[in-house]
């Protein structure tokens, strides 16, 4: 058995995170590797299960820590997004974690995580303004509210498909313009 966990829209993201059982073998393994790859993904494979798998956690915590930013008046919504997308998730398109880290140098982000870490969110419980929006029934496009309105739905996630499609571009782009030692 394998699972192979695709994200939407799964015709423009790369990433299929794959676990094997442990009775899955390695050919095999390497044969839905090879398969992906050629279908275009960016295949990671688990080296166990852990529930969320890499990259549902990765984004469950930053949105617990971009809801405790909004609930404790840090900033609103808007502004929270903002940081996301014209920041982290522009940098993260091209370069993970790891390689962020690197690049700062790993004594400045010794010095950033020891001072922070303690400071962020460790809560353990659903963000109350996720728990106040589902109680109210506003679940985002597909009830045509949540932390935002939406009057046209069907619009909306027809711009995030063509936003999505540009980045994909861009980033196709960028990684056919480096050279390939820097892949």
């Amino acid at each position: 058995m394998v699972i192979a966990h695709f994200f939407n829209p799964a015709h423009l993201i790369p990433l299929v995170e794959i676990l094997g059982s442990p009775a899955t073998s390695p050919a095999d393994m390497e044969a839905i590797v090879a398969l992906m790859r050629a279908c275009g993904k960016a295949p990671v494979i688990l080296n166990r299960d852990i529930p969320g798998f890499i990259a549902n956690r990765l984004q469950a915590a930053l949105m617990r820590e971009a809801c405790y930013l909004l609930e404790n008046g840090v900033a609103d919504i808007e502004q929270i997004d903002t940081a996301v997308k014209e920041g982290l998730g522009m940098r993260w398109a091209f370069k993970g974690p790891f390689e962020i880290a690197d690049l700062g140098g790993l004594d400045i982000w010794s010095k950033v995580t020891g001072h922070l870490f303690p400071k962020l969110s460790v809560s353990t419980v659903e963000p109350e303004s996720i728990l106040t929006r589902t109680a109210e029934d506003h679940l985002g496009i597909k009830s045509g509210k949540g932390y935002y309105s939406y009057e046209d739905p069907v619009g909306t996630a027809a711009e995030l498909q063509s936003n999505l499609q540009k980045l994909a571009a861009l980033k196709a782009k960028i990684r056919s313009d480096l050279p390939r030692d820097s892949e």
